[in-house]
């Protein structure tokens, strides 16, 4: 029923969905990178992007964010959550106690060894 009251002769789901596809189709056109989105990411991941890769790049960007607009058309509402597209069972070894080489072998064998603490004399890697 529509809201005067009489029989739609529409399918009122059908139509929300064709509004939301239409919707997005639009929100991604509106939304679409240009040549100088293109550049600023390019610099923020320190690439020297010529003219024409970043007009090549722009143009496949935008296909691909029209690509996943179309996604969102898709009615996943039946669709459980997954975290892989196919089954995985965890490939993992058993945890195996087993002999190790001794410690003392092990010291012997580093370039800078601290006698006191017992472990390796290393560069200094963050400031003072």
């Amino acid at each position: 029923m529509s809201a005067s009251g009489q029989a739609g002769c529409y399918n009122e789901a059908a139509v929300q969905k064709s509004t939301a596809t239409l919707f997005c189709r639009r929100l991604s056109r509106l939304m679409a990178l240009t040549p100088d989105d293109v550049r600023n990411v390019g610099s923020l991941a320190r690439l020297a992007l010529t003219e024409d890769e970043t007009e090549r790049l722009t143009h496949q960007l935008n296909d691909l964010l029209d690509q996943f607009a179309r996604l969102q058309e898709l009615d996943t509402d039946d669709v459980p959550p997954t975290s892989h597209a196919v089954p995985v069972a965890a490939m993992l070894r058993e945890d195996i106690v087993r002999p190790s080489l001794p410690r003392e072998a092990v010291i012997a064998m580093g370039p800078q060894v601290d006698e006191e603490l017992g472990g390796f004399i290393v560069p200094q890697v963050l400031g003072e």
